[in-house]
């Protein structure tokens, strides 16, 4: 567990993740002001009672999301998780405020939270791979020294950390956020 506080305290890392953290945030405040404009063009078309997705369904898509994330993000030095963060952002604004004018705060809170709080943190950490790659980059080009057996390991107990709350937020989200009103 040192490892992961250690890792807290590594600019190679908390940069990357407060990059996406900040596009994930200003996308999604954006989505929240932007759903007024939505909700008289998609009218009655949202429904929260006939959603039918497995557990299974949920778990297959979001793990593949991380994976994707992961590489794609690495292979385009940052660009795709850009890109990804600021999507998803929007997304779950839009999503959330129209849920909430159609069915109150309550519901749409209890809808989203319970395996949003796992849910959220594993897209903005897998698209944080590619700044990190930037950052290596920048401290190579600059021959600082890199303890790159520490980050490897650093990088892979994340990993692994990421994939448990993805685990367990497709079981939340399946099994009981589903069933909230």
């Amino acid at each position: 567990m040192g490892n992961l506080k250690n890792m807290f305290k590594n600019k190679l890392f908390t940069v990357p993740l407060a990059i996406s953290s900040m596009i994930f945030l200003l996308s999604f405040l954006a989505g929240v002001y932007l759903y007024d404009v939505l909700l008289p063009v998609i009218g009655n078309e949202i429904s929260m009672d006939n959603i039918e997705v497995g557990t299974l369904d949920i778990l297959k898509n979001n793990m593949t999301v991380f994976y994707v994330n992961i590489g794609l993000s690495i292979i385009t030095l940052g660009l795709y998780g850009i890109f990804a963060n600021a999507f998803n952002g929007l997304t779950l604004g839009i999503v959330m405020g129209i849920a909430h004018a159609k069915f109150g705060l309550k519901t749409t809170l209890l809808r989203i939270i319970p395996h949003g709080v796992l849910e959220i943190p594993v897209l903005i950490v897998s698209t944080a791979f590619g700044f990190i790659v930037i950052g290596l980059l920048i401290n190579l080009i600059n021959r600082r020294k890199i303890d790159f057996k520490r980050l490897l390991k650093q990088n892979v107990l994340l990993i692994i950390i990421m994939t448990l709350f993805v685990v367990v937020a497709a079981v939340v989200e399946g099994q009981i956020s589903m069933n909230l009103r």
